[in-house]
C-alpha cells in the first residue's frame, strides 16, 4: 500500500489500477471478509482488469469529438 499526501488530505493506493483514495472514504473490511488468494487467481484477475483498461482506452481514443458542436450558449 502507498500513502501520499497531496493537495490536504491523506490518499491510499489499494489495488493494482494505479487509483488513489482519500482516506477519509475508506473503511476496513470485517476479519470475516478476507479470505486466501492463490497467486495464480491474483494474476488472473489483475489480467482481467487490465484488459479491461486497455478496452476503455481504445473505446475513448474512437471518439471523435471534433464532429460535436455545442448547442445553447449566448
Amino acid at each position: 500500500m502507498d500513502i501520499r499526501e497531496r493537495e490536504g488530505g491523506v490518499w491510499a493506493l489499494l489495488d493494482y489500477t494505479n487509483l488513489y483514495y482519500d482516506v477519509r472514504n475508506l473503511e476496513p473490511a470485517p476479519e470475516s471478509e478476507y479470505r486466501s488468494v492463490s497467486y495464480k487467481e491474483t494474476e488472473k484477475d489483475q489480467s482481467i482488469a487490465l484488459q479491461s483498461v486497455e478496452q476503455l482506452q481504445k473505446v475513448v481514443e474512437e471518439v471523435n469529438i471534433d464532429s460535436y458542436t455545442p448547442s445553447g450558449g449566448g
